[in-house]
């Protein structure tokens, strides 16, 4: 997992307006900043994006004073793929009992994001987990140092630390394995169990129907001569049986004619009575028509003055049509008339008052030109603490040089000290008995050499006590550079924002000068526009288009033809003699539909006469119906008697059917149990062979197989990662071994698992809680980034970034370096490496500072390069 960009919102110390922390580009950097700044925060809110995991244990607490609702998002890449993690939180209050969190996840490909969220915050939390291959306490056990918890590898209970390894080879994946290889072990257990039953079933019922297969075999051939009996005997019985049939069928379709032609009758008769009744309606219909087409031309007389007012009604109504139209555009032509007098009439108002207007800021002309030379004033006044900051830089550059000379000679008089020390061991390594003179290696007396290693001695001395004395000095020359610079970056704050707050009011107020110089030629300008508009008004000069066209249509409205109450005389007339027209449609039905009624009572009369004869013919057929229906009952009683037979011949031969493959289905029976019998103890002999396989499988995957095998290769490497670390650290001081196994304390049996750790100095093995804060935050910090060395080589574990939260206030100024030393040689096996610090001398150390500041708006943070 490498981070590419973070937005925090009202998450802790940090409120709403923080920029994005980009971390492009960034290797080594420093996240500095004061205790409580929130520098620990950042990468708490990394952590709780990632995990919902933080130092802070309620997700409510999380959440900003004063807000409702934080909200983080993460992009970071991770097996060449870049994804986007957003999580917020609304805290519990008012209607909401509990705080409500959101969890998305998202995979960015070709400029847009494709979503991966599943249906719930655990599934999608999976999936996170699953992308970044490791949970949160592997993350903070190997590649993150929590602030006060760089020992929580080592203060892990060996089995713990065991399981931390696990997590980081991705073992998961074996344990996986293992439940599936124990799903499908469970499986075959089941099957196998379910076989075992079912063979022992079969024998039982193998053993149980033990039969006599030959007597059965006599047993069928015996009832298959008395069915072949059965079976001549139903083919004599059937050839009666189907000549009755054959009879009684013809008889039955004869009657069933009969019967028809009978029914018939009523239907005849039924058609008769309408016959008849449509001859009356039609005789009814004709008189009606001829009573029509006597009165025809009082009819067509009166039709042709309801039409011609009809027409005149129309005519009326089309002006009637017109003249509102008139009156609605005469309507919107004095609206628009209306409306262009009064926006002439509103922009003559806003003339006068730009003109007020202008005349008030004319009037300030003088008054600003004051002001802007006093501001050009001020400005001359400032420019002479430039001078008084130039004398402090020169005052700084003469420090800075004098601290470099006192340096210089401190240099010196260690080398100088250190020569002398050289010499005097010389003498020193010379036997009792004989000297050598460390410059011209000429021999010495005893004496002479005790006068030498004196006179050595005081030179020594007095090296140190210039050394301490330069020292002193460098202290005071540093003190003094540091006010030097303090009160130099005061000057020229001081000098800046003065500078800066005269501008801003010396542009404002020239900006002022020029606007009121402008409106004074801008006054004549608009009393010349006002006086323009207020002649237009005055002469009526507007919407001259619209008055013409409202002279036109009020000239229309008088030359029109509406008459209003012509068009109510005529509507009356016409509702009084709607009649008229149903009367004339009717009229015209009479004369043409008259001839065809009269054509249609003569076809009437000649079907009617058609089935009075049909009737006459109809009962000479009931004769021949009843003695037809009297030999149809004799044949019946025969088709009954031999119907009888058959069927007793057909139960018989079902009987003895039934009895033959009785004893076939027997025979079947045992056959097919015996080839099951065998197909099921083949298939045992293959689940048993696959039980075993999986058990193997199981073992295999499981803690002590392949597992243990990974861990156990994997420990070498981290020992010799440590141990590389502890002696860049130590000055090859500590060493560590890390033991997988060790004896029982009864020294019976194999040995116990476990992960210890054994730390070494020059005294000799030790309890890690015996060694110095300093040491111990060494140690685990060799270890944590030993873990995190071998975590980023797993292609499994996609973290190549390493997290350091403090550490370096245990160490003094030979420990930082060497720390820093070892942060710097590992630095081309990370990503990133983010190092939190609070110690102002420990940040200047690093290439990229992400600077961490708490205002009265929260915290917020900038990034500097060195």
């Amino acid at each position: 997992m490498i981070p590419i960009t973070l937005q925090i919102q009202n998450f802790m110390s940090y409120r709403e307006s923080v920029p994005e922390l980009d971390f492009t580009g960034m290797t080594v950097v420093a996240l500095c900043g004061r205790n409580g700044h929130g520098k620990s925060a950042l990468l708490d809110a990394i952590t709780w994006c990632l995990w919902g995991k933080s130092r802070v244990r309620s997700a409510d607490d999380i959440v900003s004073l004063g807000a409702e609702e934080t909200r983080v998002e993460l992009t970071f890449s991770a097996s060449n793929a870049v994804y986007r993690v957003i999580r917020s939180h609304i805290k519990s209050g008012g209607r909401r009992k509990t705080g409500v969190t959101d969890l998305q996840l998202q995979i960015t490909q070709s400029e847009s994001s494709i979503p991966l969220t599943e249906d719930s915050i655990r599934a999608t939390q999976a999936k996170i987990i699953d992308v970044l291959k490791m949970d949160y306490d592997t993350f903070v056990n190997s590649a993150f140092l929590l602030q006060g918890k760089s020992d929580e590898f080592t203060s892990k209970t060996p089995s713990e630390r065991k399981e931390i390894l696990a997590n980081i080879l991705g073992l998961g994946i074996y344990d996986k394995l293992q439940d599936l290889s124990k799903q499908r072990l469970a499986v075959i257990a089941n099957e196998l169990q379910n076989i075992h039953g079912t063979v022992g079933y079969i024998q039982s019922g193998l053993e149980a129907s033990s039969i006599d297969v030959d007597e059965f075999n006599k047993q069928i051939a015996l009832r298959a001569k008395d069915l072949q009996e059965l079976k001549l005997e139903h083919e004599l019985i059937n050839k009666g049986f189907n000549a009755q049939t054959a009879i009684i069928a013809t008889l039955e379709i004869e009657i069933k004619n009969l019967q028809q032609l009978n029914e018939s009758k009523a239907s005849i008769e039924k058609e008769l009575e309408f016959l008849q009744k449509n001859r009356s309606d039609s005789q009814s219909l004709l008189s009606e028509y001829k009573d029509l087409i006597s009165n025809k031309t009082d009819i067509e007389e009166n039709h042709d003055s309801y039409i011609k007012a009809k027409q005149e009604l129309t005519l009326q109504e089309q002006s009637q049509a017109l003249s509102i139209n008139i009156q609605a555009e005469l309507s919107k032509t004095v609206l628009e008339i209306s409306r262009q007098e009064t926006a002439l009439q509103t922009s003559l108002t806003y003339i006068k008052n730009e003109i007020k207007a202008l005349t008030q800021l004319s009037d300030t002309n003088e008054e600003l030109s004051k002001t802007h030379a006093t501001i050009l004033e001020q400005i001359e006044e400032n420019q002479l603490l430039v001078k008084e900051i130039e004398n402090q830089k020169q005052h700084e550059s003469q420090l800075t040089s004098q601290l470099s000379e006192k340096r210089t000679l401190t240099d010196l008089f260690v080398k100088e000290g250190e020569a002398i020390k050289q010499k005097l061991a010389v003498i020193e390594a010379s036997g009792n008995n004989s000297h050598s003179c460390p410059l011209c290696q000429s021999d010495l007396t005893e004496h002479t050499a005790e006068n030498l290693k004196t006179e050595y001695l005081k030179e020594i001395e007095a090296k140190r006590m210039q050394y301490l004395k330069n020292k002193a000095d460098i202290d005071i020359v540093t003190a003094k550079l540091e006010g030097q610079i303090i009160s130099l970056k005061k000057q020229t704050s001081i000098f800046e924002q003065t500078r800066s707050r005269l501008d801003s009011k010396l542009n404002s107020i020239k900006a002022s000068i020029e606007q009121s110089s402008n409106a004074i030629e801008q006054i004549t300008f608009k009393e010349k526009e006002a006086s323009q508009v207020t002649h237009t008004i005055s002469n009526n000069l507007f919407a001259e288009p619209e008055q013409q066209k409202k002279q036109q249509l009020e000239n229309q409205l008088v030359n029109s033809t509406y008459d209003e109450a012509k068009i109510i005389s005529l509507r009356n007339y016409i509702s009084a003699h709607d009649n008229l027209t149903v009367q004339f449609s009717k009229l015209q039905t009479a004369i043409i539909e008259s001839t065809k009624t009269e054509s249609n009572i003569r076809e009437l009369d000649a079907l009617v006469q058609q089935k009075i004869t049909a009737l006459s013919d109809l009962d000479a057929n009931l004769g021949e119906l009843k003695n037809k229906m009297i030999v149809l009952e004799s044949h019946r009683t025969e088709y009954a008697t031999l119907k009888t037979s058959i069927d007793l011949n057909n139960l018989s031969i079902r009987d003895c059917e039934s009895e033959i493959k009785k004893y076939e289905d027997l025979i079947d029976k045992t056959k097919k149990a015996n080839e099951e019998l065998k197909k099921y103890k083949s298939q045992q002999l293959e689940l048993e062979k696959k039980h075993s396989v999986f058990t193997e499988v199981v073992n295999a995957f499981g803690k002590q197989g392949i597992q243990a095998m990974l861990i156990e290769s994997l420990i070498p490497q981290i020992e010799e990662e440590t141990n590389l670390l502890l002696s860049k650290m130590t000055d090859n001081r500590l060493y560590t071994t890390l033991e997988t196994t060790r004896e029982r304390r009864t020294g019976k049996g194999d040995p116990i698992e476990t992960l210890e750790i054994s730390i070494a100095d020059e005294l000799g093995k030790r309890s890690y809680e015996s060694y110095s804060g300093g040491e111990s935050f060494r140690i685990n910090l060799a270890l944590r980034i030993a873990l995190s060395k071998v975590l980023a080589r797993r292609s499994g574990a996609s973290l190549p970034v390493l997290f350091l939260d403090e550490g370096f206030g245990t160490q003094d100024s030979i420990g930082r370096e060497k720390i820093l030393d070892t942060i710097g040689s590992i630095s081309d096996q990370f990503e990133k490496i983010i190092v939190i610090t609070h110690l102002d001398d420990l940040k200047d150390s690093f290439p990229t500072r992400i600077e961490v500041e708490k205002t009265e708006a929260g915290s917020t943070f900038s990034i500097s390069s060195s």
